[in-house]
């Protein structure tokens, strides 16, 4: 999957960093699990569980474009609600 496949959303970003990563799990995988899975955290959580069986690991490069694409939505947010007034 190319980084430009995955559609994130806001929801599922919220929804990972409101409580459910855990500090002794891997965040970059749980973030492209949760990004794969269109935010069906259930189905990420199991995706994660392959990835570690299977000792595969997304690179550096690719877990700090994930979190730059969060921090992009974010910024978009902000901005949508400065100027409709939505949050």
């Amino acid at each position: 999957m190319k980084l430009d496949e995955i559609k994130p959303d806001i929801a599922c970003y919220t929804s990972i960093l409101g409580g459910v990563i855990k500090p002794n799990e891997t965040t970059y995988e749980i973030i492209f699990g949760a990004l794969c899975m269109g935010g069906e955290l259930g189905r990420a959580s199991q995706l994660r569980k392959e990835i570690q069986n299977k000792g595969l690991r997304l690179s550096l490069r690719m877990y700090l474009t994930l979190v730059q694409g969060f921090v992009d939505l974010l910024e978009e947010a902000v901005d949508k609600s400065y100027t409709y007034g939505e949050f």
